[in-house]
C-alpha cells in the first residue's frame, strides 16, 4: 500500500444487490476519535461542500433519484452519533435514508440576487448537522431554467466522508446519471466492500494484534524532546494572541506551465511528488525557524487492507490516518539529499503510520493506549493531494466546480494544528497554500516559508535524471 492514493478502476462490473445494513454500534475509527472529544462544542459544524455544474435542462426528479441511489450504496450515510456516559458512540440508523433535496428557483435572477440566495443556503448549513438524528448529507439545486446550466450543491458532514470519498461519490453520481440518460436504468455496480462499518471493525481487531502492539516503542520514542517544541510560542503579538480560534486567509503559491512540466519529468510519480513537497516544507521550516528538525504530522489515505483482505478503495467514510514524523536534516542539505532523507524516513515508518492511531485510540491495552496518548502531536501538518480533480473531468455530465471544508478549527487540542501546508497537483501544474492560526504563527514567517518552498521547487526543476547530483545541485541562498 502507498501513502499517496491513486485511483484504480476496481469495484465496477456485475450487478449486485445494495448493502443489507445491520443495526447497532460500530467502533469509532481514529480520525473520528480525534474529532469527537468529550468537550467538543459544536460537532455538527465540520462539513464538506461540493459544487457540481448541472447540464442544461437537468430534471430535478432524476437528480433526486440518483442521490437516493447513491446514499443507499454507502453505509456511512446511516451513521448516527450520541454522547452517552461521557463518551461518543457510533451506530447505524435503521430507518430508510432519503437525503434532503431543496430546489431554489433562480430563473432569470441577476448575479446579486443569485449570490443572496446562495448566501442563505450557506447560512442554513452553518447551523450544522444533527449528528444524533441525521441526516449527514444535504443537497440543493440552483435551478437557472431549462436552457441554462445550474448548480448542484452537496454538503456532507465530515464524519461520513473524506476527500477520496468525494471522488467516489462524484464519479458514481455521473455514472448513474449517464446510465439513466441512456435508458439503461441504474448502473450495475458492485457494492462497496468492505462497508465502512466492516472496515472499522477490522481496524479494531487489528489494533489488538501483536504486530501493531510491537510498533509502540517506535512511536513512544518519536514525540519527545526539545526538537518538537513550537518555535513561536511567546513571540506572537498581543493583538494576534486574541485570535485564538481564528484563521487568516491562506498564503498561497504555485508552479505552472513549463516549470510544472519539467518538475513532473523529474519527479513523475505521486509518491515522488509527495516526498518532494515534504522535503520542500522541511527546508522552508528550517529556513524560517533556524531548526534542523521539523516535527510534522502526515496523513495516510486509509485505503489499505487494514485488518481484512480487501482494500476499501470504493468505500465512503472518514478513513484517513494521522501520524507524526520527525525530520532531521542539516540546513546546508542539498535538494536531492533532502528528498532522499524523506524517502528513507518514510520507508522506516511501520505500517505506513496506520498503527499510530490504532494504538492511541482503538487498543484495548489500557497501558499502551495511555502511553500513546502522551505522545505530543505536531502542530505542523502536511497534506498532499495527487490529482484529486482528475475524476472531475469537464466531459462528464456533472463536472465539479469547487469543493471546500468548513469547521476545521472545531478540532480540539491536541488535534488542531497551528499550521497546515496543503500541496496538490491540478490541470495547470502544482499549487500549495498554508492555513494558519494567527495567535500561534507569525504571518511574515509563513510567507517566508512559502517563498522558500517555491525556491526549493524551482531549484529541483533544474535536476535531470542522468545528472550527477554533486555536480548539478547548488544550495539556495
Amino acid at each position: 500500500d502507498s501513502l499517496v492514493w491513486t485511483e484504480e478502476e476496481e469495484g465496477y462490473g456485475q450487478a449486485e444487490e445494495l448493502h443489507e445494513f445491520v443495526t447497532g454500534g460500530i467502533p469509532l475509527v481514529p480520525v473520528q476519535q480525534e474529532f469527537l472529544q468529550p468537550d467538543l462544542g459544536a460537532p455538527g459544524g465540520n462539513f464538506v461542500v461540493v459544487l457540481l455544474r448541472t447540464p442544461a435542462g437537468a430534471r430535478p426528479k432524476q437528480m433526486r433519484s440518483v442521490l437516493n441511489w447513491l446514499v443507499a450504496r454507502h453505509d456511512a450515510f446511516r451513521l448516527r452519533f450520541r454522547f452517552l456516559d461521557g463518551r461518543w458512540q457510533q451506530e447505524y440508523d435503521c430507518n430508510e435514508i432519503s437525503p434532503p433535496f431543496e430546489i431554489l428557483n433562480m430563473k432569470g435572477l441577476d448575479g446579486e440576487r443569485v449570490k443572496a440566495q446562495a448566501a442563505e443556503v450557506e447560512q442554513k448549513l452553518l447551523k450544522g448537522f444533527d449528528l444524533e438524528t441525521g441526516p449527514l448529507f444535504r443537497s440543493f439545486f440552483y435551478d437557472r431554467g431549462n436552457d441554462e446550466r445550474g448548480v448542484l450543491k452537496l454538503a456532507f458532514h465530515h464524519l461520513a466522508v473524506d476527500a477520496l470519498s468525494i471522488i467516489t461519490l462524484v464519479s458514481e453520481f455521473n455514472q448513474c446519471w449517464g446510465s439513466l440518460e441512456r435508458g439503461q436504468g441504474f448502473p450495475a455496480l458492485k457494492s462497496p466492500k468492505p462497508s465502512f462499518g466492516s472496515w472499522a471493525s477490522q481496524l479494531h481487531t487489528k489494533a489488538q494484534s501483536k504486530e501493531v502492539e510491537a510498533e509502540a516503542d517506535y512511536w513512544l520514542n518519536l514525540g519527545s524532546g526539545a526538537e518538537i517544541s513550537w518555535p513561536w510560542s511567546g513571540v506572537v503579538s498581543s493583538e494576534n494572541r486574541k485570535k485564538e480560534h481564528a484563521h487568516e486567509p491562506p498564503i498561497e503559491g504555485q508552479v505552472l506551465g513549463k516549470q510544472a512540466d519539467r518538475l513532473l519529468k523529474r519527479w513523475g510519480t505521486a509518491e515522488e511528488l509527495h516526498d518532494l513537497f515534504l522535503a520542500a516544507l522541511a527546508f522552508g521550516w528550517s529556513e524560517a525557524t533556524g531548526k534542523d528538525c521539523c516535527y510534522v504530522e502526515l496523513e495516510h489515505h486509509g485505503r489499505g487492507r487494514g485488518g481484512g483482505t480487501t482494500k476499501p478503495q470504493r468505500t465512503v467514510g472518514w478513513m484517513i490516518h494521522h501520524f507524526p514524523l520527525l525530520v532531521s536534516m542539516k540546513q546546508t542539505e542539498d535538494n536531492l539529499n533532502a528528498v532522499e532523507i524523506i524517502q528513507k524516513l518514510r520507508a522506516a515508518i511501520p505500517n505506513e503510520g496506520v498503527g499510530f492511531g490504532l494504538l492511541r485510540f482503538m487498543s484495548e491495552n489500557e497501558s499502551i493506549r495511555e502511553k500513546m496518548r502522551g505522545v505530543a502531536m505536531p502542530k505542523l501538518r502536511f497534506v498532499y493531494r495527487s490529482r484529486l480533480d482528475e475524476t472531475f473531468r469537464s466531459n462528464v455530465p456533472f463536472p465539479m466546480m469547487n469543493h471546500s471544508v468548513y469547521g476545521q478549527e472545531s478540532f480540539m487540542d491536541p488535534h488542531n494544528p497551528h499550521l497546515v501546508f496543503y500541496a496538490h497537483q491540478n490541470r495547470e501544474g502544482f499549487g500549495w497554500h498554508f492555513r494558519y492560526t494567527p495567535n500561534q504563527c507569525l504571518k511574515e514567517k509563513v510567507n517566508f516559508m512559502s517563498q522558500k518552498i517555491r525556491l526549493f521547487l524551482e531549484e529541483s526543476i533544474t535536476l535531470k535524471c542522468d545528472d550527477n547530483p554533486t555536480d548539478q545541485l547548488r544550495r539556495i541562498d
